[in-house]
């Protein structure tokens, strides 16, 4: 990545953030979390509860499309596969461990070959 792009995504993210700062400062409620149904607050405990995960999901896709801008398409996918693979793996280490153990000394074995000129 070249210089000029990058100090681009540098500027982007410091403008979010100054924005979000401001929303944050200005706000009427600021400082004050309150979940409202319908206009009407909720004091109810179990319904606060509830909206974690609600809360928890929109920030992950939040914070995946945010990568996607940031690291193109192709990258992402590619992240994302080579994450995939690795909870894949870390699923099968508990009952394959021998399997695996056998496969990366294969793998570190063949990669030690000498290089050919």
């Amino acid at each position: 990545m070249d210089r000029k792009k990058s100090g681009l995504i540098l500027k982007i993210v410091l403008l979010g953030l100054l924005l979000a700062l401001l929303a944050y400062l200005f706000h009427p409620d600021g400082g004050h979390v309150s979940l409202t149904i319908n206009g009407e607050p909720v004091t109810d405990p179990l319904a606060r509860i509830a909206a974690v995960p609600a809360f928890l999901a929109i920030l992950l896709l939040t914070g995946l499309l945010a990568g996607l801008v940031i690291l193109g398409m192709g990258t992402f996918l590619l992240i994302g596969f080579v994450l995939l693979g690795a909870a894949g793996i870390a699923l099968a280490v508990p009952t394959f461990w021998p399997v695996l153990l056998i496969v990366i000394l294969a793998v570190s074995l063949t990669s030690l070959g000498g290089r050919e000129k």
